[in-house]
């Protein structure tokens, strides 16, 4: 009887948790607004309408990936937005890389 207590808790609480990542992800304005206060505070990235214009919204019923040209540039979940990292390619085994550090 406690095995099905102990289940039936676990059960509730990720029904719970699954429940305020979808009702706390962020919107699209949201975004923007963010992205805006982002532009203000670093003016060399550019102008947020000539940012905005290429991107599309893509909602993953529990978070929120912001992307240019197939690649997520940003993750909304839990009512914050997550900037990713730049991706490098891996170079090929054969070829010999020098890296300047």
């Amino acid at each position: 009887m406690m095995g099905i207590m102990k289940s039936l808790i676990i059960v509730i609480l990720l029904g719970l948790l699954v429940a305020l990542a979808h009702y706390t992800r962020p919107s699209e304005r949201s975004f923007q607004s963010a992205l805006a206060e982002h532009l203000k505070d670093h003016p060399a990235a550019g102008d947020a309408d000539a940012v905005l214009k290429d991107l599309t919204y893509k909602d993953r019923f529990l978070w929120i990936d912001v992307k240019k040209e197939d690649h997520t540039l940003y993750t909304g979940v839990f009512g914050h937005w997550f900037e990713h990292g730049q991706v490098l390619e891996a170079a090929p085994e054969k070829a010999d890389v020098k890296l300047h550090i």
